[in-house]
């Protein structure tokens, strides 16, 4: 005797939600398929908004967008959905494009739409959307809200306008670390070191702790400003005074800075004993380091060992190729 399980929308929707977390594409297919059949795609918002999650999760924005347009209502959250979706997989257009769509729609951005929106503009460098969108929040009364302050501040740092981020960020009453990191990047971007000090002492004075990201943030304001002793003081203060362990991405910018700095023995030495295991990132620094150089010798050593990391990284076989494409009085290493 066969047994028939009745699922109920929540239960659908919490294994779509499922599939989404584990990128199980091929049972989020299933499922919907399932939903399409018993007609309730087109009956609850909410199974199919987690349709459209599910797909954008597992990377299929096309199909999420096919179910998006075959919702009779579109709504914010299910709006909010695909705009997410498209931001994340790196499709900032799209979504900005989704976001002119529902407002033409009459459908009005909350402070997560407004966000994901500001992410986009930052992703794609359009500032003029950005501020656009700023005078939107302005407009609305939302621009003490604390998700869109983030977002605004983000975007500002990405675009290369610091000091309009510094500007958002000076006119809030509270700050957490994701708003600190937003303008620590943006300063550290521009090789802004002082800045970047600065906003150090603030976090000091105020309390607040910096993180991983802060300290990243730190390392390669030195390197872009090439300055190499500052770079070694920051990352014994953070290791030291902090007790931050150190990651990959804190190791590559000590390869970088070393790099630039010419001394690609220590850079190298960086690399073979770091605690952590040495990857494509910090080959490429070196590889970066012996093309500034001409150390043909060297990068050819680095590229064999990147190769097995990641046969798929074009960047490694750029790199050897400029290499190589200098000029015939290249100095080999002796």
């Amino acid at each position: 005797m066969r047994c028939f399980i009745i699922f109920s929308v929540s239960t659908y929707s919490c294994i779509l939600q499922a599939c989404g977390v584990v990128r199980d594409l091929d049972m989020g297919e299933e499922m919907y398929s399932e939903i399409k059949r018993k007609g309730m795609l087109e009956e609850d918002q909410v199974v199919g908004v987690a349709v459209i999650d599910m797909y954008t999760k597992c990377g299929s924005l096309t199909k999420a967008h096919e179910v998006f347009e075959m919702l009779p209502i579109q709504n914010l959250v299910s709006w909010t959905t695909l705009i997410l979706g498209y931001v994340q997989h790196r499709h900032a257009e799209e979504g900005l494009n989704c976001f002119e769509r529902m407002k033409i729609q009459g459908v009005s951005p909350d402070a997560v739409t407004f966000a994901y929106g500001l992410k986009a503009c930052g992703s794609i460098g359009a500032l003029d959307k950005g501020m656009e969108l700023h005078d939107d929040i302005v407009h609305r009364g939302m621009i003490e809200n604390h998700i869109v302050g983030n977002a605004l501040i983000d975007m500002y740092a990405k675009c290369g306008m610091v000091t309009r981020a510094r500007e958002v960020f000076d006119n809030r009453s509270v700050w957490d670390i994701i708003a600190w990191n937003s303008l620590l990047t943006g300063y550290s971007q521009l090789g802004d070191l002082e800045n970047v000090v600065g906003m150090l002492d603030k976090m000091n004075e105020k309390g607040i702790k910096p993180d991983l990201i802060a300290f990243t943030c730190v390392l390669n304001a030195c390197s872009h400003a090439g300055l190499l002793n500052q770079g070694r003081m920051f990352f014994n203060y953070f290791h030291e005074d902090y007790s931050m362990v150190p990651t990959f991405e804190h190791f590559t910018c000590m390869i970088d800075l070393f790099g630039r700095a010419g001394q690609l023995d220590m850079a190298l030495a960086i690399v073979m004993k770091a605690p952590c295991c040495p990857n494509m990132f910090m080959w490429a620094a070196i590889l970066g380091a012996c093309r500034k150089w001409n150390k043909i010798d060297l990068a050819r050593s680095a590229f064999e060992h990147a190769m097995p990391m990641g046969e798929k990284e074009v960047g490694a076989y750029i790199c050897m190729l400029n290499i190589y494409g200098q000029d015939d009085g290249m100095t080999k290493q002796e």
